[in-house]
């Protein structure tokens, strides 16, 4: 069977993970994202179930999981962004910062709102 191989975006992956004890697991060459851009796959979830990574050759993503652990293996190289409870690496893994997300983030839940003012403009 061929990776699921993502070369239009974004695609967001809301991960429910109800009903499993590992929500995610993502093996090498399990996905594919020739463009090299994260922002086209979008891996987001709340729960705190563990979450393992193994890149491929063309492996970018934004992996938002902030109350997972979040293991990463296979010595190989991810692009993008990864925010978990704990982010280990047990396989040598190069991991390259995409640093044009830098104002790239998500909420997990609901919106609140963060600034308010009566100002017309």
């Amino acid at each position: 069977m061929l990776a699921p191989e993502i070369d239009t975006g974004p695609v967001v992956f809301n991960v429910a993970g109800q009903g499993t004890n590992q929500p995610i697991n993502l093996a090498g060459n399990s996905f594919s994202n020739p463009t090299f851009d994260p922002r086209n796959f979008q891996m987001i979830y709340a729960g705190t179930s563990p979450i393992t990574v193994t890149g491929g050759s063309e492996a970018a993503a934004m992996i938002y999981a902030p109350n997972s652990a979040i293991t990463l293996s296979g010595g190989s190289h991810f692009y993008g962004s990864i925010l978990g409870a704990q982010v280990v690496d047990t396989g040598g893994t190069a991991f390259h910062y995409d640093r044009s997300l830098q104002d790239e983030y998500f909420i997990v839940g609901n919106y609140m709102m963060s600034s308010f003012t009566w100002k017309k403009y």
